[in-house]
């Protein structure tokens, strides 16, 4: 939220509402992006640890291969 206040009248005209309104803008732009890097970080995460499941699959099928002389 963003407030502003003056007990004057009209303290405030249109350039003010203007600069008000791109600030709430840049802001919201912010958090978004903000959230956005945070879901790509767990995303990232979840990429890398399925990544290193998935080479222990690959060791442990070499390794049975391996035992039982199957072709490689």
């Amino acid at each position: 939220m963003i407030a502003l206040e003056s007990f004057e009248q009209r303290a405030f005209d249109v350039a003010d509402e203007r600069l008000l309104a791109t600030i709430a803008s840049s802001m919201g732009v912010a958090l978004e992006n903000a959230r956005l890097f945070e879901e790509t970080k767990r995303l990232l995460a979840g990429s890398e640890q399925r990544a290193s499941e998935l080479a222990i699959v690959n060791e442990i099928g070499a390794a049975l291969a391996w035992l039982t002389g199957a072709p490689r």
